[in-house]
């Protein structure tokens, strides 16, 4: 057997499949340059693709769509770039960017199914991403599915619908609306937000004040003002806190320092604050099935009262003058009360516990 010409034979065969799948690219690009003032606002809805907005110097908007397919068969990657479009529309108030798609949506997803690294890799990929260049003052309204949102500060208004993608930004003034699903995100700071998370990751170094909805969620808060929420299934790490309130199921709190006050329920979940400051303005806390550890600065005084049903207390014996009263001795229910501290207390520390173990220290 001539075994050069069967080599020779079988590198043939290889080089020739490989030559036939050399994947195919081409691109879309949509330009639209215009005028904008403190009044207007910008819409750009997306899918399978980035939004990056960078700041513009000037009352100058300009955005850049390109949509780029690629894969192993020219026909329908020219078919895919056909289906898909960008509109951009400018109105007295409002300049709006949209990604159209003339097939229908289930169509869509099957051919799309590997559009994005989130995705098992098929035979064809379409990725549409805008870069978007905008004064910080514009006010913003941005939906982006299956893909990610970059931006650096803003001082106008703005409200994202994110899903399987990320968003990452600088300062922002008023965070109207972040709704996320199986995102993350990071934000340098923020001043007043509303945000409703599922199954995502939230980090943010400086804020304000938050409207917290979520479910599944892991938070990391730096520095916080005022926190409000509402969460089921929850993480929270927070460094500096002035204010909690809110209700909370299968949620887990880890305060470094308080600095004001708590409000709270508390169901099958665990509240720890490291430490409280002497700035400390009170605490009212519902809790069942929960366990509440609480590390007071030794400078504080202050009035506690402990409603307890089966539930199991350590409490401070130092510069302690504590009294139990038993309400229901056949269902264990009691109430501790008292003063704790050098002084007379001026704040008071309010616990209805049901079950669970509360720490104070």
């Amino acid at each position: 057997m001539n075994y050069r010409l069967t080599t020779l034979a079988i590198l043939f065969v290889i080089i020739t499949d490989l030559a036939a799948g050399q994947p195919v690219t081409e691109k879309r690009t949509f330009r639209k340059g215009v005028r904008v003032n403190r009044e207007m606002t910008l819409e750009v809805t997306n899918k399978y693709g980035t939004i990056h907005i960078l700041p513009s110097s000037n009352d100058s908007l300009n955005i850049t769509a390109e949509i780029e397919a690629s894969g192993q068969n020219h026909e329908k990657i020219r078919k895919m770039l056909e289906g898909i479009n960008v509109s951009i529309t400018e109105g007295n108030y409002s300049i709006i960017a949209r990604t159209e798609f003339t097939q229908s949506i289930n169509m869509i997803f099957e051919e799309f199914k590997g559009l994005t690294k989130k995705f098992i890799q098929y035979d064809s990929r379409v990725q549409i991403n805008y870069s978007i260049s905008a004064p910080s003052y514009l006010n913003m309204r941005i939906e982006n599915k299956y893909g990610d949102v970059y931006m650096e500060d803003c001082s106008g208004s703005l409200s994202l619908t994110l899903s399987n993608g990320s968003f990452k930004a600088g300062t922002l003034q008023k965070l109207h609306d972040l709704n996320m699903s199986f995102c993350d995100a990071t934000i340098t700071g923020v001043d007043d937000a509303s945000i409703d998370a599922d199954f995502s990751e939230v980090s943010v170094g400086d804020a304000a004040s938050l409207k917290i909805n979520s479910i599944s969620s892991k938070f990391e808060l730096r520095h916080a003002g005022k926190i409000s929420t509402d969460s089921k299934r929850d993480k929270f790490y927070i460094g500096t806190l002035s204010s909690l309130k809110g209700e909370s199921y299968f949620t887990d709190f880890r305060i470094e320092k308080l600095e004001g006050d708590l409000d709270i329920s508390t169901k099958y979940g665990s509240l720890t604050a490291d430490m409280v400051e002497k700035s400390f303005r009170g605490a009212t806390i519902n809790s069942g099935y929960s366990d509440i550890t609480i590390n007071f600065d030794p400078s504080i005084s202050y009035n506690l009262e402990i409603r307890h049903k089966n539930t199991t207390l350590y409490l401070p014996e130092k510069n302690a003058s504590l009294e139990k009263k038993t309400v229901s001795e056949e269902n264990g229910e009691f109430i501790t009360f008292g003063s704790v501290g050098k002084a007379h207390g001026t704040v008071n520390v309010n616990i209805d516990a049901n079950r669970g173990k509360i720490y104070i220290k």
